[in-house]
């Protein structure tokens, strides 16, 4: 597998899921998500940040633009497929934080 693709173990290794997590969160938000933004939220180091945010534009998962006025920033979005893949992240996060944490039964 390519470096630059996508898949559930690179999700893990680095801090896709937290970033796209945040950009599905301030998905309704029209101007998107600054990468200063992200990089003070997204609990990584920059250097992870930016990387994981290069490979996942290659994949088609984010946009990236620029503001049209000084100062220029760097601004963050889901594309149609990063909100497909995004959806049940936040899903399971969702439940994973409004559940009780429960003792499996045991097999009888």
């Amino acid at each position: 597998m390519p470096e630059d693709e996508i898949s559930i173990a690179s999700l893990e290794r680095t801090a896709a899921i937290r970033i796209l997590l945040y950009l599905y969160e301030n998905f309704d938000r029209k101007e998107g998500v600054y990468l200063t933004e992200l990089i003070r939220k997204v609990q990584a180091s920059s250097d992870t940040i930016m990387l994981t945010l290069s490979t996942l534009l290659k994949n088609g998962l984010i946009n990236d633009e620029y503001t049209k006025e000084y100062p220029y920033k760097r601004i963050f979005s889901l594309t149609a497929l990063g909100l497909e893949v995004a959806k049940p992240l936040a899903a399971v996060d969702q439940a994973l934080h409004s559940q009780e944490p429960q003792e499996p039964k045991a097999n009888r």
